[in-house]
């Protein structure tokens, strides 16, 4: 799987799915149309496969640097992302995993959901997704990015996961500065934002806690002693109480962060 710019969601403890990206496909360099399902067998063995079936005529419109968040086994909310540098990828896609006859995860069918006079106008990429709480209410959180116009964006919206509806939900705190290429996980309600590139394009070694409170939510700068290497286009994972960040980019050095 040779692509970058693409995006990769955990449907189920065996199923993974990437989609989008710039790489290899046919022989050719190109934005991929193709998705990548990623299957376990058994305990051991993981078996791709590259799928493309399309519905009612939507077809992949060849996105990079998107999120996909799943809804469920077989539903993936896609944001954002970009066409080219000057072009962003405005719709909200829905991708629907449909089961074959032999009960397989093999047919994907995709339902592109135009966006509505409701809609938020996102037209950013290299952003996050992280879905949080608020009023026992599930909401995504969809923080920086850039856009064609603003080389790094510090604003943020909240589309509630059941109607898709994008809502104002009162942030208080020192707002954090703008940044692309971070990570972001879900914790305790609230999201945790790592690293990313500035405003100055410098990597960060900040890590920030959109934490819920009554109100809605405040932003908490987390105190980290000694400091995180500074990088972005890292993947952040909460494991057993512990924010683990893999990988990334540095400059000023020739190694890259662990």
């Amino acid at each position: 799987l040779k692509r970058y710019g693409h995006a990769s969601v955990l449907l189920s403890p065996g199923i993974i799915l990437s989609a989008g990206g710039f790489g290899e496909q046919e022989g050719r360099h190109c934005r991929v149309s193709k998705f990548y399902l990623l299957s376990r067998y058994c305990d051991f063995e993981w078996k791709g496969k590259q799928i493309c079936t399309w519905s009612n005529g939507a077809q992949w419109d060849g996105r990079l640097y998107h999120t996909m968040t799943r809804l469920s086994d077989t539903q993936i909310l896609v944001l954002g992302g970009r066409l080219s540098p000057v072009t962003p990828a405005l719709g909200v896609l829905q991708l629907h995993i449909c089961k074959s006859e032999d009960n397989s995860t093999e047919d994907l069918n995709v339902t592109v959901r135009k966006p509505g006079p409701e809609d938020s106008p996102l037209s950013c990429w290299r952003h996050s997704t992280t879905e949080v709480s608020h009023e026992n209410q599930k909401y995504l959180f969809v923080y920086g990015g850039r856009s064609v116009v603003e080389p790094v964006l510090s604003d943020w919206h909240f589309p509630h996961v059941e109607t898709m509806a994008w809502v104002r939900i009162p942030v208080e705190g020192e707002k954090p500065e703008g940044r692309h290429s971070h990570s972001a996980c879900a914790w305790q309600g609230g999201a945790l934002i790592a690293g990313g590139l500035g405003a100055f394009e410098e990597p960060l070694s900040s890590v920030l806690f959109l934490k819920p409170t009554s109100r809605g939510f405040f932003w908490e700068s987390i105190d980290i002693q000694p400091p995180i290497t500074p990088r972005y286009s890292h993947t952040a994972h909460v494991l057993n109480g512990k924010l683990l960040l893999v990988g990334g980019v540095r400059i000023h050095s020739s190694s890259v962060p662990g």
